[in-house]
């Protein structure tokens, strides 16, 4: 019976066998597959500081977008904007 560790190993194996060519013995391979690592006294795996990562990225730059469009808007539109917009409504109700 295989188990997890097991299949990972072979996996990463066989990645590399196909990527790049390069084979090992089976007997003297060792394959790290993935470090670990302690913060605040906890395991954390590479995997989960790359999503915390993109997870803090994503807001940051939702919450920048949202605040540079209340900052935008707060602004009344000028007088060549709203003769712009006239000008476009007009324009739309001709078509027809």
């Amino acid at each position: 019976m295989f188990t997890l560790s097991m299949i990972k190993d072979y996996y990463v194996l066989y990645l590399l066998k196909v990527t790049f060519g390069v084979t090992f013995p089976p007997t003297k391979t060792k394959v790290l597959v993935e470090e670990t690592m302690k913060i605040f006294g906890k395991t954390v795996l590479p995997g989960q500081i790359i999503l915390f990562a993109s997870g803090l990225l994503f807001l940051a730059s939702t919450t920048y977008d949202v605040h540079r469009s209340i900052k935008n808007n707060q602004t009344p539109p000028s007088e060549e904007q709203l003769k712009a917009l006239e000008d476009y409504i007009k324009s739309v109700r001709r078509s027809p």
